[in-house]
């Protein structure tokens, strides 16, 4: 409306002066005033024929000269923002070091205030990933962002532990410490769960699998990264060795996004004899690997294997750790859930815990089977252990 108006003043004021021209009027001619919404200019009024021209030109020049101005202005007032790709959108990411450079120029401290948590959920099998998964699904994206650093790592921890490819460990590294530099950027994000990205859905993974023949692990694991996790499909066929390593982990948060990132292990704790119920009776995991004393053997490598991983993790502010009974989750126990959120940083964990034990159908109270016994407390000490490392990991010193 205001360039409009603007508009009829201007051809107005051209019609009065041709009009006092034709009067003879032209000695005194008046200034023609071209408004502006911020400044006035004045030109003298045509005389002559040819001056009605010169007065559209002037109309013209003054209408290109504002809308300059009001480019320069809307780039004055709007910050410019890089673009930065998410690797999923973008196969071929740049180096490590060329995101840590991007993301160090930038002040952190306004960008973020204190580190973005990236929130493992470590446990041996039949502790409860199902419900964390669950938990975060239903706090839904962009707050609770699905985070590629799991399958990155995952991938690496399967080159250690099978032996093969591990040329393109190099690749896999980079990769992890790209997706965290593109993550730890996404403003609307809260938090990020590390457990739930299979690897047959990052990009970074399926494209290099176009480049080379194989890949330290092939893409239909549908396992959530517990301690054994997947089943043993793949050469050795050893399930007892296909554990994840929160190094890699540590390492890509380290190395992508060392000022800005976290690594948050949520050590999830259960019964033992409720862990053996659940992969032995409940479930097959037993079954597909030869009975349920080797699927316990299993696991109580897993605890003893988290122990170790715990104890060897750098310490806080990068790395911290916090120990929940799977229990007290599934009980709606309210300080237990208050501790929860607290620790992931997610305001709305009491309500959503809720929302999920509505739908969640907790197994009977199992009772204690005399030819599991030693097999029991042999893992319910392994797990005692685990949790013993996940307290020093606070109390270390950086």
């Amino acid at each position: 409306m205001a360039r409009l108006a603007r508009v009829v003043v201007l051809l107005a004021a051209s019609s009065l002066a041709t009009s006092a021209s034709a009067r003879g009027d032209a000695a005194e001619a008046r200034p023609l005033i071209l408004l502006n919404s911020s400044t006035f200019s004045i030109v003298s009024s045509p005389s002559s024929s040819a001056s009605s021209s010169s007065a559209k030109m002037a109309i013209k020049e003054a209408k290109k000269a504002e809308k300059e101005a009001a480019k320069e202005a809307k780039k004055a007032d709007i910050p410019h923002i890089p673009h930065i790709p998410h690797p999923r959108h973008h196969p071929r990411p740049p180096s490590a070091e060329a995101w840590k450079q991007q993301i160090m120029s930038m002040n952190m401290t306004e960008l973020r205030k204190g580190r973005r948590p990236f929130i493992f959920i470590a446990g041996v099998e039949g502790t409860g990933h199902q419900w964390y998964s669950t938990l975060f699904r239903k706090c839904h994206q962009p707050k609770c962002s699905e985070s590629h650093l799991g399958a990155y790592a995952w991938q690496r921890a399967a080159a250690a532990f099978n032996h093969t490819h591990v040329e393109l460990d190099p690749t896999m590294a980079r990769l992890a410490a790209t997706s965290v530099a593109a993550e730890v950027l996404d403003a609307h994000a809260a938090l990020h769960f590390i457990n739930s990205v299979l690897p047959r859905d990052v990009e970074g993974v399926t494209y290099t699998k176009r480049k080379v023949t194989d890949m330290p692990w092939s893409d239909w694991c549908y396992g959530q990264y517990s301690y054994p996790n997947c089943m043993p499909r793949q050469p050795p066929f050893d399930k007892a060795i296909q554990m994840p390593d929160m190094k890699f982990m540590v390492e890509a948060i380290e190395t992508g996004a060392n000022a800005a990132a976290q690594l948050r292990v949520v050590l999830t704790l259960r019964n033992a004899a409720a862990i053996a119920a659940s992969v032995c009776d409940h479930r097959v995991f037993g079954q597909q690997v030869g009975g349920c004393k080797n699927e316990m053997e299993m696991l109580i490598h897993g605890a003893e294997v988290m122990e170790t991983q715990l104890d060897a993790l750098p310490p806080p502010p990068l790395a911290v750790c916090e120990p929940f009974a799977f229990e007290d989750m599934e009980a709606d126990k309210l300080s237990a859930l208050k501790r929860l959120r607290t620790f992931i940083g997610l305001d709305h964990t009491v309500a959503l815990a809720h929302h999920v034990n509505t739908d969640h159908n907790p197994r009977r109270e199992e009772h204690l089977l005399l030819h599991r016994a030693e097999l029991i407390a042999r893992l319910s000490e392994a797990q005692g252990k685990a949790e013993a490392a996940c307290r020093r990991q606070n109390a270390k010193a950086a």
